[in-house]
């Protein structure tokens, strides 16, 4: 078997940018917002946001609850294509970054009012929860039958956790995408080395449970450090 990989390199993801569909410009003081932080590299990629948003208005997402703001720009991504009457509820246990996020949303929003930015979409709607998403899960549960997508992309360590809750919560239909499904290559490569072993070993448990369950259709989308799209059967 033949594998090839083109690679994406910065002048080649800036001409895909530019003959995508989806117009994220608008948000990038957002992406660059993470440049305030040691951990930019934290944040999705810019490909990564068109296919969700690819997802969202293919599928008619309106309710999305995110595990893992950092600055917000996975959550404006994906609000930016959603209807004014859409929610988002994003969760990080960070303070810091949590406090970022609510500004650029602010900001954003006072831009928006005095003409400079053109688009809100669904971006006014965003509720940033400061909290351990494992304590908000099991309070979703009762309204996990209005929830169309969970993105989750935070606490790795916990990832079993939030695939357990989709399994029992979610609903028909609903999609669950997981972000770092490779881990920088350790979930593959994993040599017990790292100190960020609990993580990859926590995704690679999670990924095993995924497909003995039966319970979702899934794919894994080889943009960014990969991603798992799944569907509740």
């Amino acid at each position: 078997m033949t594998t090839f990989h083109t690679k994406i390199d910065i002048d080649t993801e800036s001409y895909l940018l530019n003959q995508s569909q989806y117009s994220i410009h608008e948000i990038d003081d957002i992406f660059n917002s993470a440049n305030f932080f040691p951990e930019p590299y934290m944040q999705i990629s810019k490909l990564q946001a068109t296919a969700i948003q690819f997802f969202i208005t293919t599928a008619k997402i309106k309710n999305i609850v995110e595990v893992g703001t950092f600055v917000g720009y996975s959550a404006f991504s994906m609000a930016y294509v959603l209807p004014p009457d859409s929610t988002l509820r994003t969760i990080e246990i960070n303070e810091e970054f949590h406090t970022k996020a609510e500004y650029n949303q602010y900001q954003y929003m006072k831009n928006f009012k005095n003409r400079k930015k053109t688009h809100v979409g669904g971006i006014e709607n965003i509720e940033f929860i400061h909290d351990d998403a494992k304590n908000v899960f099991p309070r979703l549960a009762a309204k996990a039958d209005t929830i169309d997508l969970v993105f989750l992309d935070g606490d790795k360590e916990h990832y079993l956790f939030y695939l357990e809750w989709a399994i029992k919560c979610l609903k028909k239909g609903a999609y669950f995408l997981i972000d770092n499904a490779l881990f920088k290559g350790r979930v593959v490569n994993d040599n017990g080395q790292h100190i960020t072993t609990k993580y990859s070993r926590s995704i690679r448990d999670m990924t095993t449970k995924l497909k003995k369950s039966d319970r979702f259709d899934y794919f894994f989308l080889p943009v960014g450090d990969c991603m798992i799209v799944a569907q509740k059967k």
